[in-house]
């Protein structure tokens, strides 16, 4: 028996875009209705398989639909706690942002103040930058470009500025 390559990779394709599309269509993961629906099933046999015994058979087999019960849940709460995960994750990241965007600024500030003062380290700052600098930024290509250097602020990107205000736009 050969392994045919090509077949196998459609096919699996073929499952993967079925799958999206009914992942779209459900607004949720298809394994998520999969489960949902063969939870139903096999309470359903377990239910049909408990009415016929008594007893200590009775009480062994409703242990073991615990079990499994809880198996099938287990998966499940691993998906909602990691999705709580991602979510506090995302949280602490803005967080943090929001927490440092203020000193940054300000430490930034207080760079360019010193390297107005101080042409060699502005020549310095300069090659850096431009060592550095995104050439296919519109943007940031506009912020370095060359300027005298009582022009030369880049604490003036409304970027990294930590709360606009009158005065900053004033600025620009």
């Amino acid at each position: 028996m050969t392994f045919d390559y090509e077949n196998t990779r459609s096919i699996l394709l073929g499952m993967s875009l079925e799958a999206v599309m009914l992942e779209k269509e459900l607004s949720g993961s298809v394994a998520n209705y999969f489960g949902k629906w063969l939870t139903g099933q096999y309470a359903i046999i377990a239910r049909e398989q408990l009415a016929d015994l008594k007893g200590a058979e009775r009480f062994k087999a409703i242990r073991a639909v615990v079990h499994d019960c809880s198996l099938l849940c287990r998966g499940e709460q691993n998906a909602e706690r990691l999705l709580v995960e991602r979510e506090w994750l995302t949280l602490a990241k803005e967080d943090s942002f929001a927490k440092y965007k203020r000193t940054v600024v300000h430490g930034m500030e207080t760079l360019f103040k010193c390297l107005k003062k101080n042409p060699e380290a502005m020549a310095a700052f300069r090659a850096l930058a431009d060592h550095i600098r995104n050439p296919n930024d519109p943007e940031e290509q506009e912020m370095w470009k060359e300027k005298t250097d009582a022009e030369f602020d880049p604490t003036r990107s409304n970027q990294i500025r930590p709360n606009p205000t009158k005065s900053d736009h004033e600025r620009n």
